[in-house]
């Protein structure tokens, strides 16, 4: 069955596409939160120094 076993592969290469498609969005969100908190301790420390 060997035309079954290309199925299957097939199914899992998609399948890990999918996964890694999905942890790359959640590593963009991740860095998206986190340059956030930089900037806005960037912020606050330029806030203190101007005092």
């Amino acid at each position: 069955t060997l035309k079954n076993d290309d199925f299957v592969a097939k199914k899992d290469v998609q399948r890990i596409l999918e996964l890694s498609h999905k942890q790359r969005e959640e590593m963009k969100s991740l860095q998206a939160a986190l340059q956030k908190q930089l900037d806005e301790a960037n912020e606050r420390a330029e806030k203190q120094q101007a005092t």
